[in-house]
């Protein structure tokens, strides 16, 4: 599927960039770093930011499409819409307030520039209200495959035997 292939895209985007990041001097204090440092961990982890969005995105409209191809009930196929809707709203909202936080956008990672940033509340508020709407779709992702099993006409047995794999996927 090709949310398969941009979410591993993404992701191996967000990894890189964390580790570039990381090399410049990411997590560390500002005194210290150098001031060229600073700009490429703080650039870094702007980019960062964005490619996990993305990958978070992909990956959750995988995981949709694929529980689509299964549900057979009209309910379970709207919750999985429901989920899918809710996970694209707040990963595409965190993704453009994150990108666009500052104006110019390099004033993010260039602080010598003049410009103005979001409030840094704003942008934990906007975090937190990403990790409730991921909580939420995870948590639907997770549950409803359990759902779908535990609905099929077959013998006790044959239900019971893809539970674990299932709750594994939880992980």
């Amino acid at each position: 599927m090709i949310w398969a292939n941009h979410s591993q895209v993404s992701f191996i985007a967000c990894g890189i960039a964390s580790i570039i990041g990381v090399h410049y001097g990411t997590g560390k204090h500002r005194a210290d770093l150098a001031t060229y440092n600073l700009y490429k961990a703080r650039r870094y982890w702007w980019y960062c930011y964005l490619f996990y969005c993305l990958a978070m995105i992909a990956s959750k409209l995988f995981i949709g499409c694929f529980l689509l191809r299964i549900a057979v009930r009209r309910l379970h196929v709207y919750v999985i819409y429901m989920a899918m809707l809710i996970s694209v709203g707040g990963g595409a909202t965190f993704f453009f307030v994150v990108m666009l936080q500052c104006k110019p956008v390099s004033f993010f990672w260039n602080k010598p520039l003049h410009g103005t940033c979001i409030s840094n509340g704003v942008i934990v508020a906007l975090g937190y209200a990403y990790s409730a709407s991921s909580i939420i779709t995870d948590f639907t992702f997770a549950m409803l495959p359990i759902l779908l099993v535990l609905t099929l006409q077959t013998k006790r047995k044959t239900k019971l035997a893809p539970i674990p794999l299932l709750t594994m996927g939880c992980m």
